[in-house]
């Protein structure tokens, strides 16, 4: 089964709809076995996986081909004296990591890609950005000290870099990327319209849903577009921070429905946002679930805890069988009886315990 799937993960990485059945055809030809009745039953099998693999389409409108990542290891940017930064030690960027996804999957349409943020670039204008992702990343390699750029041009490099290279892309390079355009917006800096909290040394964005909405409205700020709605988010968020400040729970959903709609929707517009829950204030910012949905159909949650964020989406979309049956996996699978057994789970949990076959 896990062999399977991962073929399965293979293809839709990596695949067309039309290159899978001359795959699975080579894949027909080069299985050997001594009986000839299990050749017939693995290529029966096969067939079958490959039906379930044409019902497999990706969302549209969406820059991701699989399920986002969470956090992971990036560098850490250090002030160095003389306007100078250097990349040192790693930290771990769930944080970060959501603002990222936010502003992706609020950002990206298929017919125009990224360019609500990148506007219709030149080849020279391309060349310039691809030179400065190259030097920033060779300056990591070597620990160089070097002068950052304004902060569009970072955004911008992040995200033409990011466009190259594919929005999956979850490796520290990409991540520290990342890092270099977000960190270091302090009371000094002057780019920045708001202040964000991080956990150390200007580096590690601080969970919470205000100081991510002000990081993303810093971002989207820089490029300077779009005044009236960055006039009206701005106001929004104000107003919203003022209610954290005096704790006020009562208005609190309402100002925040109207902070995070206005500044998503400079990236988007028909943004809406639900609450699962009641939300908590707390370190001066508010925490608990929100769900975004954009007019194009894609949604996904996103979760704020303190110490802790992370965002739930899938590009992948499987219809539903029209004649699903169930199975008692544990009844079925020895290993899954040991873990029961190993865990005091008794019969009647399995019960809980049926997957759509």
């Amino acid at each position: 089964y896990t062999p399977e799937r991962m073929i399965m993960a293979y293809f839709i990485h990596h695949f067309n709809d039309d290159q899978v059945e001359p795959f699975y055809d080579e894949v027909k030809k080069i299985i050997k076995t001594d009986k000839d009745q299990d050749l017939q039953s693995i290529t029966e099998n096969l067939s079958n996986k490959l039906e379930i693999l044409k019902r497999i389409n990706l969302q549209e409108d969406c820059p991701y081909r699989a399920q986002l990542t969470a956090n992971g290891s990036a560098k850490k940017l250090e002030q160095v004296g003389d306007g100078k930064v250097k990349f040192t030690s790693t930290f771990a960027d769930c944080a970060d990591t959501v603002a990222r996804h936010i502003i992706n999957l609020l950002s990206y349409e298929k017919a125009s890609g990224w360019s609500s943020i990148l506007g219709t670039l030149d080849e020279t204008q391309k060349q310039n950005f691809a030179e400065k992702s190259s030097e920033i990343f060779r300056n990591m390699r070597q620990g160089q000290a070097f002068i950052p750029d304004s902060l569009q041009d970072r955004f911008k490099t992040f995200i033409y870099y990011q466009a190259q290279k594919g929005a999956d892309d979850s490796s520290e390079e990409i991540r520290s990327l990342w890092n270099y355009v977000i960190s270091n917006m302090s009371k000094s800096s002057e780019e920045a319209a708001y202040e964000i909290k991080y956990v150390r040394d200007n580096n590690e964005l601080e969970t919470g849903f205000l100081n991510c909405v002000k990081l993303i409205y810093n971002l989207v700020n820089s490029l300077g577009q779009n005044s009236e709605k960055l006039e009206n988010a701005k106001k929004e968020i104000d107003e919203l921070n003022e209610i954290i400040k005096n704790k006020n729970k009562d208005q609190l959903k309402e100002q925040a429905k109207k902070a995070l709609e206005s500044t998503f929707g400079i990236l988007s517009s028909g943004c809406e946002i639900e609450f699962e829950d009641d939300l908590e204030i707390d370190n001066n910012d508010f925490y608990r679930t929100i769900t975004v949905k954009k007019s194009n159909g894609i949604s996904f949650p996103i979760i704020q805890s303190q110490g802790h964020a992370k965002i739930y989406f899938s590009p992948m979309r499987i219809p539903s069988l029209a004649n699903p049956t169930y199975i008692d996996f544990v009844k079925e699978d020895p290993i899954a009886q040991l873990l029961a057994k190993d865990l005091k789970v008794e019969v009647e949990a399995s019960k809980m315990c049926q997957f759509n076959k």
